[in-house]
């Protein structure tokens, strides 16, 4: 599988971390509605308002405070990681010959999956372990396989915690911008 379409599929698959009415679409009023239909005008701005209402709860998603002065670059780029295949990280696999062999844990868990993670927790606003109990139940399709494990999962979120810090520390050392 090439490059691109391991990053297409990636994107495809952040589709579905959405839920609730982040996962509804905005739905436009038929000519028939009882309340009669809307002038293009009106239209636009009942969209507006229900897009607006909407942003808050992707801030939230993505775990970006309201009160954050850089919460809109934030965003951008969280979705831009997670939606535009040519801002998608994917891991290059070496020489089937090279000398050093990872680990399986390596393969599963990559910078994404750390990320997901941190972000997922971080999200909650609660203690660390209860918003892992509460994502283990809530998201058995992303983290039902740590039911019952769900100090691993702590471990791993502090690991993730560190390894963001790592990479915010080198980007920062050569001059990048990093969310």
């Amino acid at each position: 599988m090439s490059a691109k379409s391991k990053a297409l599929a990636k994107a495809k698959k952040a589709l579905p971390k959405f839920t609730g009415e982040l996962q509804s679409p905005i739905l436009i009023p038929s000519a028939k509605a009882e309340w009669g239909p809307l002038s293009p005008e009106s239209l636009k701005s009942e969209i507006a308002k229900q897009r607006v209402a909407k942003l808050d709860l992707l801030f939230a998603h993505y775990g970006i405070r309201p009160n954050d002065k850089e919460r809109l670059p934030k965003l951008a780029t969280r979705l831009a990681v997670d939606f535009v295949p040519g801002m998608i990280t994917v891991e290059q696999h070496s020489s089937p010959y090279s000398a050093k062999k990872k680990s399986h844990r390596d393969k599963r868990w990559g910078i994404d999956r750390f990320a997901d993670l941190v972000r997922d927790v971080d999200a909650r606003g609660e203690k660390i372990l209860a918003a892992i109990y509460y994502l283990v139940n809530e998201q058995p399709e992303k983290w039902g396989e740590y039911k019952g494990r769900e100090l691993s999962l702590k471990s791993l979120y502090h690991e993730g915690k560190r390894k963001r810090k790592e990479l915010s520390d080198w980007n920062a050392s050569i001059g990048l911008w990093s969310p």
